[in-house]
């Protein structure tokens, strides 16, 4: 049977910070490259209509957007995953030091939420 490693958890967390972040990054990186293909496209394949062009770059400014919000949004649900894992590190720190205050280890059927709250 594994044993509780606290460390697996703080890896697990600094890990989805990482993928929050490529979110991001990739979601601009993807926008960018979208806006500079649409809008080359659009003046090398009709250079003399501007109009084009400009459509071409407010289209891609829109869709960046939309790929923006939506990268943030998932990255926000991995960086929430992460921060309830450290929050769960965090109880457990808390209760052992609070068992080893009364001279056990806490979550024994013998302890009252009275008691362990003094």
């Amino acid at each position: 049977m594994a044993t509780y490693d606290s460390k697996v958890i703080y890896r697990f967390a600094d890990e989805l910070y990482a993928r929050a972040d490529a979110i991001v990054g990739q979601a601009i990186l993807m926008a960018a490259l979208l806006g500079l293909v649409l809008v080359a496209g659009a003046h090398f394949l009709v250079p003399k209509e501007l109009i084009l062009t400009v459509m071409a770059l407010a289209f891609s400014v829109v869709v960046g957007w939309i790929m923006y919000n939506s990268a943030e949004r998932q990255a926000f649900k991995l960086r929430l995953e992460a921060q309830m894992a450290l929050c769960e590190v965090r109880i457990e720190e808390n209760t052992r030091s609070l068992g080893s205050r009364h001279g056990k280890e806490p979550g024994h059927a013998t302890d009252s939420p009275s008691r362990l709250a003094s």
